[in-house]
């Protein structure tokens, strides 16, 4: 079983739900993933997102910098 944890924006909470299960269907993984709804605060892998993302929006040097590090997983 895996896990993944989704930091919650107010009144998102419904839909992400919503949109999991459906996306969690149409790969038939429905109970092989659990999720939540976790703050930043109390989940620090959330914080490396919140990094990765800051840096490339930043731009300049720090978009360079985590650009090279960053795969295209699509």
């Amino acid at each position: 079983m895996s896990d993944l944890r989704i930091e919650p924006i107010d009144g998102q909470q419904h839909q992400d739900r919503h949109d999991i299960r459906e996306a969690l269907t149409k790969i038939d993984a429905v109970g092989k993933i659990r999720y939540q709804h976790q703050g930043h605060r109390d989940e620090p892998l959330l914080w490396v997102a919140d990094a990765v993302v800051w840096a490339a929006g930043a731009g300049g040097d720090w978009a360079r910098r985590i650009t090279t590090r960053l795969i295209d997983a699509t």
